[in-house]
């Protein structure tokens, strides 16, 4: 069974939260974990957001973009991450990457308005339906919302 793997998880994962541990061994090991190329990028730019916090104290979009700049070393673990851990598995197959099609974008705006869901939810949600995925790991409260997505708990 298909089953896709939220933002959420992967930054809990990213700082060594057990039970985000629990959810990709769950995601990957037992089913079949799905992702999109929004999930990469939101996750890309929060964990840029929430280590410029940790390391400067200081945070809010322009700072990111400011701070990742000037001192991008500094972000090195963020790196690796993307690259050892997520690209990995997608060279790998151990991830499967869903794309993004003009229906699917559509289909997210509708989403956005019918469930009260932020536009890169709503992506996450249109891409679940557009390719019949039924389950999704997240600790995102906002997908409970959704009637065709059931949110795992392991």
């Amino acid at each position: 069974m298909k089953i896709f793997i939220d933002t959420s998880v992967f930054i809990r994962h990213y700082y060594g939260h057990e039970i985000a541990l629990k959810f990709l061994d769950f995601a990957i090991n037992e089913n079949k974990a799905v992702i999109s190329p929004n999930v990469i990028e939101e996750l890309f730019f929060k964990l840029l957001y929430i280590e410029t916090e940790r390391i400067f104290g200081k945070t809010g979009r322009y700072s990111v973009a400011d701070k990742f700049a000037k001192y991008s070393s500094e972000y090195e673990p963020v790196r690796i991450y993307l690259k050892d851990f997520i690209l990995t598995a997608l060279d790998s197959d151990i991830i499967e990457m869903a794309g993004i099609t003009k229906d699917i974008t559509e289909s997210s705006v509708d989403l956005a308005f019918r469930y009260g869901l932020l536009p890169n939810d709503a992506l996450i949600a249109a891409t679940c339906r557009h390719y019949g995925i039924r389950k999704i790991a997240t600790f995102d409260e906002d997908f409970k919302r959704v009637d065709f997505l059931e949110v795992i708990e392991v």
